[in-house]
């Protein structure tokens, strides 16, 4: 499957916020504070550990948290990758309704 196909998935799933290209998936999660985008990348890392499907995990400045997936065994984007990409979206749901 192409990026395209998988962009298509993706929408068709309701997983917003992310961008296929180059077979790998990208979200950057504005978390309104450095600090919040530290506390969510802990929350999808330990998501990572039990989803068994390790992405890169990027705190940048001033408050972004960027997450790129992609399944190594398949040099590509699987079905992993759409379970990853839901959960993190959760997460950050999450963390916005806890903290208001």
């Amino acid at each position: 499957m192409g990026d395209e196909d998988w962009t298509e998935r993706f929408a068709a799933q309701g997983i917003e916020g992310w961008y296929v290209r180059e077979s790998t998936a990208r979200t950057d999660i504005s978390c309104g504070t450095f600090t919040a985008a530290g506390e969510l990348a802990a929350r999808v890392a330990a998501a990572c550990d039990e989803l068994d499907h390790h992405a890169e995990i990027d705190v940048r400045y001033p408050d972004v948290l960027r997450v790129t997936t992609w399944s190594h065994d398949v040099g590509g984007l699987s079905e992993r990758d759409l379970w990853l990409a839901r959960a993190v979206n959760r997460l950050f749901e999450e963390q916005r309704t806890e903290t208001g």
